[in-house]
């Protein structure tokens, strides 16, 4: 079975989604037999149809029984140049192949003319943006010289030298409309007998890309685990681990330890490229809503009123990380916390009547009697007894812990939504803290602790 998104490549401007100003400006071209007048470049981001464009335009040029100024698509021409076999075309990957030494070759190539007997010589150019400068002047010489023509397709136009692009036609190329996009989806779709449902083929556009060429490629997994349904698109595209970033922002700086982690669960199963990219997409998501524009985040999200305008100033960030690690992550989540969001101005200054000794072993007191949360739930200290050796411990909402309690045992303890933790027997519930740990002080075993009491509410 061949992949739908070769299968589907378009094969004439009619079959291109989209584009209709440059599909009619190359078609009439095409018609006048002009468009081997001047080397051109065809702009946009990737997956949008660029490279499709470019060799359409190819067979255009070199096909002897065009239709309107579309190609037959099934002459010898049009069947080597689209098998790749067509030595009047050829294509160069900038990345891999787009030496100084190799552009500079492609003038002494034409000197001997082609193997197949045509009269024009096509050099199409992926990822043009690649080429070095050396490339690109030599490149300059080969467009000034008119003995070939170059048809560049580049995502980041502004990256070719200016000489260049003063000598080449530009036509930026753009994804289709989404609906353009359902319909041909769906049409796929019928054409393969794949299972589809029409609220799938949206979910499966707005996460994807939205280009022909994603959106394609997911079909055809699609369709190996059972066909396009909700469920398998959520699935397939980790739902899941957007609904835990969308949470991981939403707590922030509500709930700093507890949004860690979600983060820390979110880095077992993604990498931290995918991490750093979801983060991003959701903050850009919140300002498209915000706007009234389309969400593009996968799954709701509702975190834009904690910071408004500054969560650009994160994003931005973060984008500018070039090879994402979670500690590169972490480093700029953390730095932009606002130092007062774990807990509000009442709980810090109960926090800060405190004092500062360090929580150690069981002959120290834990903290001050009566710190009340704004939920109403009091820590009271228990009274210890003269013996050294007493295990010292605080109650709250009639759960017991002591000195050594560990703040992240609470998670299992606690009922979501509900106001009190959670006994596991009738008597008072003791959970012990590792000593292993390092020492915390008071003020940041009560400032976590506050933080567990508002998540039962």
């Amino acid at each position: 079975m061949s992949r739908l998104d070769l299968k589907y490549r378009p094969k004439k401007f009619s079959e291109v989604l989209g584009n209709g100003g440059v599909k009619k400006l190359l078609l009439k071209r095409s018609n006048d037999d002009t468009l081997i007048d001047q080397s051109m470049m065809f702009g946009g981001p990737k997956g949008c149809g660029k490279t499709s464009m470019a060799r359409i335009v190819a067979r255009s040029i070199l096909c002897i029984n065009k239709t309107d100024g579309d190609p037959c698509g099934i002459c010898d021409i049009c069947a080597s140049i689209m098998n790749d076999v067509c030595d009047s075309v050829q294509e160069l990957d900038a990345a891999s192949q787009g030496t100084v030494d190799r552009v500079r070759s492609m003038v002494q190539d034409s000197d001997y003319g082609t193997l197949d007997g045509n009269d024009h010589h096509i050099y199409i150019i992926d990822e043009a943006q690649r080429l070095s400068k050396a490339a690109q002047d030599a490149l300059l010489k080969v467009i000034e010289s008119r003995k070939i023509i170059v048809i560049l397709c580049t995502t980041e136009p502004q990256h070719i030298k200016g000489p260049i692009r003063d000598r080449v036609e530009e036509y930026a190329i753009y994804p289709p409309l989404i609906e353009d996009l359902v319909v041909r989806l769906e049409s796929v779709c019928d054409i393969e007998s794949i299972m589809y449902e029409h609220d799938a083929i949206l979910a499966l556009i707005n996460i994807t890309e939205k280009t022909p060429r994603s959106c394609l490629i997911a079909l055809d997994s699609l369709d190996t685990i059972g066909g396009v349904t909700l469920e398998n698109v959520q699935s397939y595209f980790r739902f899941d681990s957007y609904s835990f970033v969308s949470k991981f922002l939403s707590l922030l700086d509500k709930d700093t330890l507890s949004a860690f982690y979600i983060l820390d669960d979110l880095s077992n199963v993604e990498s931290p490229t995918w991490i750093r990219d979801a983060i991003i997409l959701a903050i850009v998501s919140e300002f498209r809503s915000e706007i009234g524009a389309t969400s593009t985040f996968p799954v709701k999200t509702n975190f834009f009123s904690i910071r408004g305008r500054e969560w650009t100033n994160l994003a931005n960030k973060l984008g500018c990380i070039d090879r994402p690690s979670m500690a590169s992550i972490e480093s700029i989540l953390l730095s932009s916390i606002p130092h007062d969001a774990e807990q509000s101005k009442n709980d810090a200054e109960k926090i800060e009547s405190i004092g500062t000794s360090t929580i150690g072993f069981s002959n120290i007191n834990i903290y001050k009697s009566n710190i009340k949360t704004k939920y109403d739930s009091t820590i009271n200290k228990i009274e210890n007894g003269n013996n050294d050796d007493d295990v010292k411990q605080i109650q709250v909402d009639g759960v017991t812990f002591s000195h050594d309690e560990s703040l992240t045992t609470l998670d299992n303890r606690i009922i979501p939504k509900e106001k009190k933790c959670v006994n596991i027997s009738t008597d008072l519930l003791m959970v012990k803290l590792d000593n292993s740990r390092a020492p915390i002080t008071e003020k940041e075993f009560v400032s976590g602790f506050i933080n567990r009491i508002k998540q039962c509410k």
